[in-house]
């Protein structure tokens, strides 16, 4: 469910950026450092932006919902999304 979410505000986010960051970065999209899906996905959204010729702009956060990440994996039984080390997060974020 939380995935599932999670993509459709990326996209609502993106649509936005489209259409109101021409000039100058008026919409944000919040990226959580501590996923491990993070760092791919901030460098499609960059590239994404530069194709497509509108300013990405960014918050880079590191921990807001990790235990509510990772309770959800466990209760789930699914792979914890989460770097395994608070390092393995400062290694790409920092």
């Amino acid at each position: 469910m939380f995935v599932v979410l999670q993509v459709a505000i990326d996209a609502f986010t993106i649509d936005m950026m489209r259409r109101y960051n021409r000039n100058r970065p008026i919409v944000f999209n919040t990226y959580q450092c501590y996923l491990k899906e993070t760092p791919k996905k901030l460098a499609d959204h960059i590239r994404l932006s530069e194709e497509e010729g509108w300013q990405f702009a960014a918050k880079l956060v590191r921990g807001a919902y990790m235990t509510l990440e990772r309770d959800r994996a466990e209760k789930g039984n699914y792979e914890c999304p989460i770097h395994d080390t608070i390092e393995d997060t400062h290694d790409w974020c920092v």
